[in-house]
């Protein structure tokens, strides 16, 4: 299965709570005759989604409605549709059937993630940076033609002139962890806007403006909490967005010189994924935070370890916090669950294990300004008894749950018991 790629048991397919800010879209009926509109340009012989209605002829030759895309448009398609509870059950399930043939086309042509637009449903890149794209031709035929976008040269993209690859490298970093640099990466994307719109190194006034710029801005926003309607930018974006949308055929690709009023898959997928709550969800509850390594612990018996690890949540103030995973097939009950208005510390029990004690012994919280709440985890592990020699009690995998969110840690270097 492609990374990214989700099936029946998701354990992401139900989510409990909805994102802190989540601003639902302006006009339901718009959204769903979006919706409509977008499925309306499944090809069920293909089992896919053209690319566009756009007259003219695309990569590899082809008209632009016998084009499809794998990595970019379909996928981004059956997220959009993915658990999306404005829509109805039947639109919904285009999601699955739509990956049904992404999945097919990956088996029998050996094809990789697109290491691209993943980060969209929590997904991060393969390296920090964003690299750049070869296209391919998987299956090229007398009636269609179906490629793949692959982000995997060893040139990085030059990210910070583009709004679009601003927001996947904002992404990027929300998911590893990077709270700072994915604020960074999306206040310098929302900069770009000139109240028009996106006016990057693209797209502009001379070559007019594009909406899928918008739509990611948006989705950005709705991760990272911030109120689409109480920021005149972000409010200024969706209403020129939802302005060019055309019931019958779509949102408009793009505005101003050179463009006319054909849309396409890409550009819809994003304005539909910017109000799906349980896709939002699913990026916030994937966020990572990975820690520097650390220097290696040699300790004897009756020797203890302790230090702190500082998470950054997000706009709630609840927290359900469970550890799982643990190294040598330990488990740990759930901790706590504890809704705070305060400042607080929680004393938390150590759990014992067959060679040592190793638990949460407090979590302190705190205000942390327009970000939500900041969480001080103090770990501390507890030799009881003494193993063979260079034998290694391995914590580098452990698993924390915050706000029905899974929360990987990364202890790099392990414990070494002597």
């Amino acid at each position: 299965m492609r990374s990214g790629a989700f099936a029946a048991t998701d354990s992401h397919a139900i989510t409990t709570k909805p994102p802190a800010n989540y601003v639902p879209p302006p006009s339901l009926s718009n959204y769903t005759a979006l919706s409509k509109s977008m499925i309306a340009m499944y090809n069920s012989t293909v089992g896919l989604i053209y690319e566009s209605n756009e007259a003219g002829t695309s990569y590899g030759g082809h008209a632009y409605n016998k084009t499809y895309w794998i990595n970019t448009d379909n996928e981004l398609a059956t997220w959009a549709l993915w658990n999306n509870n404005h829509l109805s059950k039947s639109y919904r399930s285009y999601s699955a059937i739509i990956n049904g043939t992404i999945q097919q086309y990956t088996k029998n042509y050996s094809l990789t993630a697109g290491n691209f637009y993943q980060v969209f449903w929590g997904v991060p890149l393969s390296t920090p940076q964003v690299l750049n794209n070869d296209n391919l031709i998987v299956k090229n035929s007398s009636s269609y033609i179906v490629n793949d976008e692959v982000h995997n040269s060893s040139v990085p993209l030059i990210y910070q002139d583009y709004a679009n690859t601003l927001i996947i490298h904002c992404l990027n970093n929300y998911v590893r962890g990077n709270i700072t640099g994915s604020f960074t990466d999306f206040k310098k994307a929302v900069s770009m806007w000139n109240g028009l719109g996106i006016n990057d190194s693209a797209h502009n006034s001379t070559n007019g403006y594009s909406d899928y710029k918008i739509a990611v801005i948006l989705f950005a926003a709705q991760v990272l909490n911030a109120n689409i309607t109480s920021n005149s930018n972000l409010s200024q974006m969706q209403e020129v967005l939802w302005r060019n949308f055309l019931p019958g055929v779509g949102v408009k690709t793009g505005y101003g010189p050179g463009h006319d009023n054909s849309t396409n898959t890409e550009t819809n997928a994003f304005t539909l994924m910017a109000y799906n709550k349980a896709l939002i969800r699913r990026v916030q509850s994937l966020q990572r935070v990975e820690l520097k390594p650390q220097t290696e612990i040699k300790l004897r018996k009756g020797g203890h370890a302790e230090f702190n690890i500082t998470y950054l949540l997000g706009g709630n103030q609840t927290i359900d916090l469970t550890a799982q995973n643990l190294p040598n097939g330990l488990v740990l009950p759930p901790i706590i669950n504890f809704s705070a208005y305060d400042n607080a510390t929680i004393p938390v029990s150590v759990f014992a294990t067959r060679l040592a004690k190793i638990g949460i012994t407090s979590v302190t919280l705190c205000m942390a300004g327009e970000h939500g709440w900041k969480a001080t985890l103090k770990i501390r592990i507890d030799i009881v008894k003494r193993l063979i020699q260079d034998e290694t009690l391995d914590v580098r995998f452990i698993t924390l749950k915050f706000l029905h969110s899974l929360t990987m840690f990364y202890f790099h270097r392990g414990l070494m018991v002597v």
